[in-house]
């Protein structure tokens, strides 16, 4: 990142997101919202293009759709503050060309719809597929700095990055921000590796905080007496709930007065309640598949003694950030970022999966810090992330203007 002072204030920045919470959904792209109401204050306007694909409001249709996309049918454009949220739903496959197909006719939309009289500061893309390419195709019709977040997990980014297509792509942004350093290695051309900001996740403090945890317990009805381990994620492979119901039978064995509550909606959802019922532990796992506003998961965060993630790939999971700012000390795979996060007084990383019952139970048995776990989280907060993405913005745009002389 250059060393350019920036001034406190720009005029409009153009927000490109695969989803954006919406009334039938405000927990989907929660972590983006996050990122942009601590950026608004530094601009005019903020304008938010949500990628959410379209889905035909069909009865017979639905029955094959996810939870997520069922909710989808119902989002519609909204205002709050300074800021204005878009949802074109563009029809796309999963194929790389029909979602570039669909990227181009956003794109069209956007410069028809948008651009008429005046165009961004900069544009700020999140995921490099599809809102990356929507950003790409609006340079084709003005010379607007682009910065792109990579908020793809390890493995999924591995993969893109077998594609000479990504590749090239990549090398389009003037600013590529990762969310962790542990794979800077997969940017392999010096285009683009010269092109490489660090800049974790946060969370919103105003909405995770540390809380009296027999105060959260009484409004969630949790007993007292039980020690509360907790993980919060979708539903889904890649999360391996399957792996923690079958380590937590031996940490219930030596602890049974705990109990596992696991709060998420997915695909799995059906396989792991029948394998806790499997495992004879109905007793004391629970899944708990509603959905949850962020107020809520604040109570669920401060009632608990423990949060474990056992995932099998992560960028910088925003769980952890949430965990931490609530003082709960994390227990989590090596996945993604979080080695760069954690400290020996926040958490414990687990570097064998088989090993998550021991860790746990080391854990358990160890008196944790939670004002220090909560106020060293305070470094990861929205508002400290935005200033250095901010600083990035105005960097980008200077480095722009060298280039290419300053906008017409």
């Amino acid at each position: 990142m250059n060393n350019i002072k920036s001034p406190t204030h720009l005029n409009w920045l153009l927000i490109i997101c695969n989803r954006y919470p919406h009334v039938g959904d405000p927990i989907s792209g929660a972590f983006v919202k996050g990122q942009v109401d601590a950026l608004s204050v530094k601009f005019n306007k903020v304008t938010v293009i949500a990628m959410t694909p379209y889905v035909p409001n069909i009865p017979i249709f639905k029955r094959f759709l996810t939870p997520a996309h069922q909710r989808d049918i119902i989002a519609q454009n909204y205002v709050y503050q300074n800021i204005e949220i878009y949802f074109p739903k563009p029809i796309y496959f999963h194929s790389f060309y029909s979602k570039q197909m669909a990227s181009k006719r956003i794109a069209k939309w956007i410069v028809k719809n948008l651009f008429r009289n005046n165009r961004p500061d900069i544009i700020h893309a999140h995921f490099v597929i599809s809102s990356g390419i929507v950003a790409y195709e609006l340079t084709k019709f003005f010379d607007i700095p682009i910065v792109l977040t990579n908020h793809e997990n390890q493995n999924i980014f591995a993969d893109l990055m077998k594609d000479s297509k990504i590749q090239n792509l990549l090398q389009k942004f003037t600013n590529i921000i990762r969310v962790t350093s542990v794979d800077k290695n997969l940017y392999e051309t010096d285009l683009v590796s010269s092109k490489i900001n660090i800049i974790p996740n946060g969370f919103p403090s105003k909405h995770f905080y540390i809380m009296n945890k027999t105060l959260a317990r009484k409004y969630l009805n949790i007993p007292t007496d039980k020690f509360l381990l907790l993980s919060i994620g979708s539903l889904t492979k890649r999360k391996a709930y399957d792996s923690l119901i079958k380590s937590y039978r031996k940490i219930y064995e030596k602890y049974p007065n705990s109990i596992l509550t696991i709060i998420g909606t997915g695909p799995e959802e059906k396989f792991l309640k029948k394998l806790v019922g499997d495992y004879q532990l109905s007793k004391c796992v629970s899944i708990v598949s509603t959905e949850k506003t962020i107020e809520e998961l604040n109570y669920w965060y401060n009632s608990a003694d423990l949060f474990i993630l056992t995932s099998t790939a992560e960028g910088n999971p925003t769980v952890m950030f949430e965990a931490l700012s609530c003082g709960l000390p994390v227990i989590t795979t090596n996945v993604g970022g979080v080695k760069e996060i954690l400290t020996k007084e926040s958490g414990i990383v687990v570097e064998k999966p088989e090993d998550i019952s021991e860790i746990v139970i080391r854990a358990i048995e160890r008196e944790w810090d939670r004002d220090r776990i909560a106020r060293d989280a305070h470094q990861y907060s929205w508002e400290n992330i935005a200033e250095k993405i901010f600083a990035l913005y105005y960097s980008t745009i200077e480095s722009k203007k060298k280039i290419c002389g300053r906008p017409k």
